[in-house]
C-alpha cells in the first residue's frame, strides 16, 4: 500500500450480541415504552464482524414517541480498556423494525459509528412484541446473531 494512505476498514456484515446484554437492554427499553430510548454499543471488530460486549446507558435529552436525543458516553471509534464505541442502539415505538430517514441521516453524520440496532416495541392488546435489526450506517440491513452459554455440559 503507498505510504501515507489508509487500508479500508472492513464492511461491517454481521453483528453478534450475548442474549443476556440484549435481553438487559430490552428490559429497560419496555420500562422506557411508549417513548422512544437509546444507548451506546461498545466492542470490537474482528474481519467483518461486530462483537457488542457492552449496552451502555448514556444520558437522555429529550425523548417521545418520534424520536431521541441522547449524548453518547464518548466518540465513536474511541477504545477504552479495550472496548470501541462502535454505535447505537434505540427504540422505534409501535413501528417497524427498519431505520428511518433521520437514522440514517443522523448515522451518516457521524462517519465512524459502525452499527446502529433499532429495537422495534409493538403492544397489541395485552402483548408486547419486541424485535431487533442491525443496520449500516447507510441503512444496509447487517445478520444479527445472539450467542447464548451452552447450558447442556
Amino acid at each position: 500500500m503507498a505510504v501515507g494512505l489508509k487500508e479500508p476498514e472492513p464492511e461491517i456484515l454481521r453483528v453478534v450480541i450475548d442474549k443476556e446484554i440484549l435481553g438487559a437492554f430490552k428490559g429497560r427499553a419496555l420500562q422506557k415504552y411508549p417513548l422512544e430510548y437509546g444507548e451506546d454499543l461498545w466492542g470490537f471488530i474482528e474481519e467483518n464482524t461486530a462483537y457488542i460486549t457492552a449496552i451502555e446507558r448514556v444520558l437522555v435529552n429529550e425523548a417521545d414517541e418520534n424520536g431521541v436525543d441522547f449524548d453518547s458516553s464518548g466518540e465513536y471509534g474511541e477504545t477504552v480498556a479495550g472496548q470501541t464505541l462502535l454505535g447505537t442502539i434505540h427504540t422505534h415505538p409501535d413501528d417497524r423494525c427498519s431505520p428511518s430517514e433521520s437514522d440514517i441521516e443522523s448515522a451518516q453524520e457521524t462517519p465512524a459509528e459502525k452499527v446502529m440496532m433499532i429495537c422495534a416495541i409493538n403492544k397489541i392488546g395485552k402483548r408486547r412484541f419486541v424485535s431487533f435489526g442491525c443496520f449500516q450506517a447507510n441503512g444496509k440491513q447487517i445478520e444479527l446473531a445472539i450467542s447464548e452459554k451452552d447450558k447442556s455440559k
